[in-house]
């Protein structure tokens, strides 16, 4: 072997640190007084059955929207839960390595509010899809209405 041998050193046993913690919030902030009909809970199955029969009547969506319906409904009640959970916990936490992270809630949160917001934006609810969605008409009109319609008077 070329060179200085190394040095051998003793091991000092190491103390451990107490790293000056942030201060946080411990209690949630009260809650403004909300009124007792908004707050319902609102899960997956009653926001789909608050919006199915509005979209579904202005010709929006049909039987085979239904399941992105769904997903689109799913997606809206974790945003909501997890905007709940937001109000009682700390938007940071300590994790196993003593270092401060933010909460999982908020990512949680953000992918749920993407998901739903690329869904209502498909089914015409956000005000830039209900710009370019046209419902179709009341009344569809018979084969023969059409005919008639494409033929000029007089002729028969």
């Amino acid at each position: 072997m070329r060179g200085r041998k190394p040095k051998v050193q003793p091991v000092k046993p190491r103390g451990v640190k107490k790293a000056a913690k942030r201060p946080r919030r411990t209690t949630a902030p009260a809650a403004p007084a909300i009124a007792a009909s908004e707050q319902a809970k609102i899960d997956a199955r009653s926001f789909q059955q608050l919006y199915e029969q509005p979209l579904t009547t202005a010709g929006i969506i049909t039987d085979a929207d239904l399941p992105a319906m769904r997903i689109m409904s799913q997606a809206y009640w974790i945003a909501d839960k997890a905007a709940k959970q937001l109000e009682t916990e700390p938007f940071t936490r300590d994790d196993e390595n003593k270092i401060e992270r933010k909460s999982p809630w908020l990512q949680i949160w953000r992918d749920a509010a993407t998901t739903f917001r690329a869904y209502a934006s498909e089914f015409g609810m956000t005000p830039v899809a209900r710009a370019r969605v046209t419902p179709r008409p009341g009344k569809k009109k018979t084969l023969a209405e059409m005919l008639a319609e494409a033929t000029p008077d007089g002729e028969d």
